[in-house]
């Protein structure tokens, strides 16, 4: 055997490691992609846990009954109220965006959108939408509308 055929092993050996390497970096970039996913879901799921703990045993409670029973709020309450409906608009928004790229299941985010028309269907919202919609994503935007018209 001459030093041309064993550089042309070398070669060959050198090409198959490559490809070997490619192989193996894009099932580890899917995985990555893929527990990425996964963990922008959960995060998801605690924030929307936290929001509902908070609505059961914080004052943001009393005033959300105050919007549900279409009662007077005051300035206070107004603002807290705000902030509520802001949340509430961000993680839906994030867990329909997730749901869009393939990393919300059909079941969680089916689940969300069955409690959200519960949560907007109120006179406080559709006074406090219109002048806020506008910091939420056209695609979020138009989902929300077609929410408001099946109410």
């Amino acid at each position: 055997m001459n030093w041309e055929a064993i550089g042309a092993i070398g070669e060959i050996a050198g090409a198959v490691a490559v490809v070997v390497t490619l192989i193996y970096l894009s099932l580890q970039l899917r995985e990555n992609t893929k527990s990425s996913k996964v963990h922008s879901l959960n995060q998801t799921f605690s924030e929307r846990s936290e929001m509902m703990r908070e609505l059961q045993s914080h004052r943001i409670g009393k005033t959300y009954n105050k919007i549900i029973l279409d009662q007077d709020l005051t300035d206070d309450e107004v603002l807290e109220a705000s902030w509520l409906f802001t949340r509430v608009c961000i993680l839906n928004e994030k867990l329909h965006y997730l749901h869009s790229i393939g990393a919300a299941d059909s079941y969680n985010y089916e689940s969300f959108n069955r409690q959200l028309p519960d949560m907007i269907r109120n006179n406080f919202f559709e006074e406090w939408w219109p002048g806020t919609k506008s910091q939420f994503s056209e695609v979020f935007q138009i989902h929300i509308e077609s929410i408001r018209e099946d109410t």
